[in-house]
């Protein structure tokens, strides 16, 4: 989802989404949503 989607979805601002996906990614070690998601998949964490 956009980060405009999940404000409005959890009714909170864009800003705090984005910050919360920063810090994920800072905490797995990734630099971005794409590396996010192919280490979730590595894990196990994603259906086929």
């Amino acid at each position: 989802m956009l980060s405009k989607e999940i404000a409005a979805e959890l009714h909170i601002s864009v800003n705090t989404v984005n910050t919360h996906r920063q810090r994920i990614l800072e905490k797995l070690g990734v630099g971005n949503s794409i590396e996010a998601v192919r280490y979730a998949h590595m894990l196990g964490l994603l259906e086929a």
